[in-house]
């Protein structure tokens, strides 16, 4: 028995005792075969939309059958306007916490979480983050992160106490510098991470002050960027450069841990935890393909989101993965749909395909901002004057991977204030 696991028990049961639960039976399903998993999870699929027909007033007094292909699509709207509604009367027994999204496609919204939900999102967490490692719950992480705590900088000794007690270490990843890379891999050697998460975008600065300041990188065991789309490309120089496993996990605050990446790199989703489907480019809904993904969940009676929009493409066509678990893989998760732009000749290009042109410039950060139909500019700040041709160079680049009729306009400011309620890749 590990005494941390066991402690964690101890200082918080209503959470921890049915997370260690919860993280045990998860770690047996996984091995299931795919049409026990199925079968598990229409069992789970007609029990939550029968308690909705039941006992949430959205639903209730549709007449809607307890079958899925029934339901209506929701998205962020639909959550924003009838949040009341899409609750239950009367709310499920124990602790229910409010979970606000990250306002990445324009205004939060909060969802309610019960503690049921709550321990097993805990649970696919911590199952698919040590997926491909020799690595623990218990484990010491260190997380990148844009928070005003940083475990670096604690002055109280309840603080330095309650990170080494969970083993969770966060370092603010702001104004980062070649003196604050090394000052942060400094604390990942004093609290002996093996574990690393991050947005990409924060971890791939660190990596490159870091090499600006000329140290070796303390070595984790696994790397997880997260909350950004990241690259195959960026993941492999992760691994290289950290000596660890890279790979990306794909999470909301909707529904906690959606998939996660095996050993091979192939995509699982949390089959026990969610129900998906995606929206096809002709309307129609279905569980293959590629479209706009639904995700119905499983287990939250405080907010059963049912047929949810997140906001996502994915092609859920299934792969064959040799890493033996039962649960459904998908080929690919290509991001928000916001970060996408069609062109005429129907495909779409996802913004950070663009990533890639910016890397040998010396940016602070870039903005795309659509003015009219097929008209998008670029601003780039940086800490010293751009070349003209290099901005050309970058406009016609553009030009040529999106076709006629895009038209784009590139040029420098001198700063680029943080909007309201959204995301700021660094």
């Amino acid at each position: 028995m590990d005494w941390r696991w066991l402690g964690w028990q101890l200082y918080d049961g209503e959470i921890w005792r049915p997370t260690a639960a919860a993280y045990d039976a998860l770690l047996q399903s996984q091995w299931a075969s795919p049409a026990e998993l199925a079968a598990l999870r229409a069992e789970r699929l007609e029990l939550i939309l029968r308690y909705a027909l039941e006992t949430v007033p959205y639903y209730r007094g549709s007449g809607l059958p307890a079958r899925l292909e029934s339901f209506p699509v929701i998205t962020r709207q639909t959550l924003r306007d009838q949040a009341a509604a899409l609750q239950p009367e009367h709310a499920p027994p124990g602790r229910i916490s409010r979970w606000q999204t990250g306002g990445s496609t324009g205004e939060p919204v909060t969802v309610s979480v019960d503690i049921e939900a709550q321990a097993t999102r805990r649970a696919a967490l911590l199952r698919g983050d040590l997926w491909g490692s020799r690595l623990r719950p218990t484990d010491p992480q260190a997380g990148l992160w844009a928070s005003s705590r940083d475990s670096g900088k604690l002055r109280s000794l309840r603080a330095r106490l309650y990170d080494r007690f969970f083993n969770r270490f966060v370092f603010n990843c702001f104004e980062m510098t070649p003196a604050r890379a090394r000052e942060v891999n400094q604390d990942f050697a004093d609290c002996g991470a093996r574990l690393l998460y991050g947005p990409s975008s924060a971890v791939l600065a660190f990596m490159h002050f870091a090499r600006e300041a000329g140290i070796e990188p303390w070595q984790f065991e696994k790397v997880i960027p997260c909350g950004e789309h990241c690259s195959a490309e960026d993941a492999l120089e992760m691994s290289a450069f950290f000596g660890g496993f890279a790979v990306d996990r794909y999470a909301s605050n909707e529904f906690g841990p959606i998939a996660s990446r095996c050993e091979y790199r192939n995509w699982h989703l949390n089959s026990e935890l969610l129900a998906a489907e995606v929206l096809l480019d002709d309307g129609s809904i279905s569980t293959a393909g590629r479209g706009r993904l639904l995700l119905t969940s499983l287990c939250n009676r405080a907010m059963p989101l049912i047929r949810y929009e997140l906001g996502d493409f994915a092609d859920l066509s299934p792969l064959a993965c040799p890493c033996g678990r039962g649960l459904q893989t998908f080929s690919s998760l290509e991001g928000r749909i916001t970060d996408h732009i069609r062109c005429p000749d129907q495909r779409w290009v996802n913004l950070c395909t663009f990533n890639s042109y910016f890397q040998h410039l010396p940016l602070r950060k870039y903005r795309f901002v659509i003015e009219a139909q097929h008209r998008i500019s670029f601003l780039l700040q940086a800490d010293q004057d751009l070349p003209t041709g290099d901005l050309d160079s970058l406009r016609a680049h553009f030009e040529t991977l999106l076709g006629e009729p895009f038209r784009f306009t590139v040029r420098q400011v001198a700063e680029i204030p943080s909007l309201p309620a959204a995301r700021t890749p660094m």
